[in-house]
């Protein structure tokens, strides 16, 4: 992509919040059946939610953590352990849900910063190299939200990131479907593979 002269901003100047949620067990709560969803470090895959596990808590979660009840639109960050620095961005699946101390939740400045474009940067070379060298080695790895409010974006005109986000899922939609044929490709060498011993063992190929 070609680079201008885009202003460098932090993701502190382009959100209205930036924060994180909390352990249930420390307020008091149990995972329930049914309820709010409760979005963990799990549920945050490289650039998409994963809730198949996906667990709830009663809807009384939300009358304590107020902070982090979660929108559509919402880019998820995991902070806190081996996954620190995967991220995604909330779905109507999981508004009005919440996060643990795992997931800090970013909510962009309309207009001015795409959440999908947070997303792929957040998700880039560059900005993996510096949520990895700023990271913090206690107990867990872990990520502070000052950390993430002071990260620099360079930031083109909000028209340029949506192009730029057309571009990049559409080169990710290449690369996804020679994925798909080499797994099926591998699939039938393993299948060729498993016939070619079958028939060894069992005298077909003298």
């Amino acid at each position: 992509f070609k680079k201008t002269s885009w202003p460098i901003k932090t993701l502190g100047e382009l959100s209205l919040i930036i924060t994180k949620g909390s352990s249930p067990n420390w307020q008091g709560f149990e995972y329930s059946e049914t309820g709010i969803v409760f979005v963990r470090s799990q549920n945050v895959g490289w650039g998409h939610l994963d809730l198949a596990d996906v667990a709830h808590l009663p809807k009384t979660f939300n009358q304590k953590e107020k902070k982090s009840i979660l929108k559509s639109g919402d880019v998820l960050l995991n902070i806190v352990g081996a996954s620190i620095g995967r991220a995604a961005v909330a779905n109507d699946e999981v508004e009005g849900g919440n996060v643990n101390q795992a997931v800090a939740v970013i909510r962009p400045l309309k207009n001015f910063l795409s959440e999908k474009f947070l997303v792929y940067f957040l998700l880039s070379e560059k900005a993996q190299a510096v949520i990895h060298s700023q990271k913090v080695d206690v107990a867990r790895a872990n990520l502070s939200l000052e950390q993430i409010r002071n990260l620099s974006i360079s930031l083109p005109p909000f028209a340029e990131q949506t192009r730029i986000v057309a571009e990049v899922e559409r080169r990710l939609s290449v690369v996804e479907e020679l994925e798909a044929v080499v797994k099926l490709n591998l699939g039938r060498a393993t299948r060729l593979r498993q016939a070619i011993l079958q028939r060894a063992f069992s005298g077909g190929l003298v």
